[in-house]
């Protein structure tokens, strides 16, 4: 018995330091005590002789004040007393959620508990500057299914360089982001940059309700800052009971695109409207406006709705395009169907509508303005015949009369002169005669000739028949001939009117009757 006690004493005396050795050890420690707000903390957790791996451990105690970004473990291996140890590393990138005073509590793992740390944390730091973070509504009143703009304002001194923030989460909301804007301003005589982003919101339901934003990650010289935005919280007030899902909470802007004042008969159109408001879809426009009705005189088609996609997204109005295809049926005066659209008014707490009156057209035959352009080109057809068959006359009337005038002016002999004035016409026919004396006189008929004509004609006798010599040469004669000759034309002209003259003038004359 002496022997078997003395044994175990032995053998607990050899293995005692590595029992002491395999028992589990946690410790945690950081790289820095004192840091700005938007910084990283390094912080790492060891496990020795660890029964469980250490991804197991409970981190929820963090997350208080400290946002986990990256978490990565490892396992090594060390020689403690001579005796092969492994160690599990888990190593943790911190960004602090707020300046001040900030504890890592104790973790737990396999009930071992570690030491708490304490990190003090600034505002800004000597590589960090201050920044400045707003959130807030454009509406101090909320609503269901009514869009507010919801904006967050980062300031800082302009060295920083944003990510744009990820998408919020609002349970409950339809949430559609918007566009971001930058200006510079001055507060309290320093330069400050602001950083406007803003989203489109929606509430849904009724009740309380919170928007929680995603750390805002920023960058200076490679290095990344994350920054923690305050929730907010909003309590949304229900709308009447009695409101259809499809009629849009708040006013919208609506424009119509005039028609013209006459239309073609059975010649589709269509009625060009816009509509801008938020909340609206395609299928809640089909519904606001099915109360459109055709007529006996006008037949409706399907609306063709669209979104404008090529508008800018920095409001949460959205503007919608709408077709309305239509066909005269009758000719005539038409009026086009009333447009209302209703809305819910928050400010009023009321129902109201947009009205629009419509439009009186009217609508012609296409046919009868087909006619009457037939029958205004026929006359102009006519006019064109008539005018120039007067003028086809007129030129032949000159040939003739230019030809006639060439002869006498050619004239070689008193007879050729003679011959010539004989068969002279002025575009009306040849006066032809077998004397000189006929012809004046046939031409004293139809024209008012001259003395001088009459003496011309008496010196030309002479100078064919008589035997004394003439007062004039031939080339003479024949000129002052020609002279008279062409006088003859404006002379009839102003006496005597043609029949086709005659003919045209009572066309176009009401008060002349054929």
């Amino acid at each position: 018995m002496v022997r078997y006690v003395l044994l175990s004493a032995l053998i607990f005396t050899m293995t005692w330091p590595a029992m002491l050795l395999a028992q589990m050890v946690l410790s945690v420690q950081s790289n820095k005590s004192a840091l700005a707000l938007g910084e990283a903390l390094n912080f790492e957790v060891r496990v020795q002789a660890a029964t469980s791996p250490i991804t197991a451990i409970n981190l929820e105690p963090l997350k208080q004040d400290f946002e986990i970004y990256a978490v990565s473990s490892r396992t090594q291996t060390e020689m403690i007393k001579m005796h092969e140890v492994v160690t599990e590393v888990m190593s943790l990138t911190l960004y602090p959620l707020r300046a001040g005073h900030l504890q890592l509590p104790s973790l737990v793992f396999l009930g071992e508990k570690s030491k708490s740390l304490s990190v003090q944390v600034a505002d800004s730091g000597p590589q960090t500057p201050h920044v400045g973070i707003n959130a807030f509504f454009d509406t101090a009143h909320q609503r269901v299914r009514q869009a507010n703009t919801l904006y967050l304002e980062i300031t800082d001194d302009g060295s920083l360089q944003w990510l744009p923030p990820k998408n919020i989460l609002a349970s409950g909301m339809h949430v559609r982001q918007l566009g971001e804007t930058q200006r510079d301003e001055m507060i309290d005589g320093n330069s400050v940059t602001v950083h406007r982003y803003a989203w489109s919101v929606m509430p849904l339901r009724e009740g309380i309700a919170a928007v929680r934003f995603p750390m805002l990650a920023a960058v200076k010289f490679g290095a990344n800052l994350r920054y923690a935005v305050p929730p907010i919280r909003i309590d949304v007030a229900p709308v009447p009971s009695y409101l259809p899902t499809f009629v849009p909470i708040g006013k919208m802007l609506v424009s119509i695109k005039a028609l013209p004042e006459k239309m073609l008969l059975n010649r589709p159109a269509n009625l060009e409207m816009t509509i801008q408001g938020a909340g609206l879809s395609e299928e809640g426009i089909a519904q606001l406006l099915s109360t459109l009705r055709g007529s006996d005189a006008l037949q409706l088609y399907p609306l063709s709705i669209r979104i404008d996609k090529q508008e800018r997204a920095i409001s949460p109005l959205q503007t919608w395009l709408i077709d309305i295809p239509f066909k005269p049926l009758h000719a005539g005066k038409i009026r086009m169907p009333d447009i209302d659209i209703p809305y819910y008014d928050p400010a009023s707490g009321q129902l109201t509508s947009f009205h629009h009156e419509g439009q009186a057209l009217e609508v012609m035959n296409p046919m009868r303005s087909l006619v009457i352009k037939s029958v205004a080109v026929l006359l102009l057809l006519f006019m064109v015949a008539i005018i120039g068959a007067m003028l086809w006359k007129k030129l032949r009337r000159n040939g003739k009369r230019n030809a006639s005038l060439l002869r006498i002016k050619a004239a070689a002999t008193f007879q050729d002169l003679t011959q010539a004035l004989q068969v002279f016409d002025s575009g009306d026919g040849a006066m032809e005669s077998a004397t000189l004396q006929n012809w004046l006189k046939l031409t004293e008929e139809r024209f008012a000739v001259t003395t001088r004509l009459h003496d011309l004609v008496q010196m030309l006798e002479t100078a064919c028949y008589g035997s004394d010599k003439t007062e004039k040469s031939l080339a003479e004669l024949a000129n002052e001939l020609w002279v008279e000759m062409s006088a003859l034309r404006s002379n009839r002209g102003k006496a005597k009117v043609s029949q086709p003259q005659q003919l045209t003038i009572s066309l176009f004359n009401p008060k002349i009757k054929i």
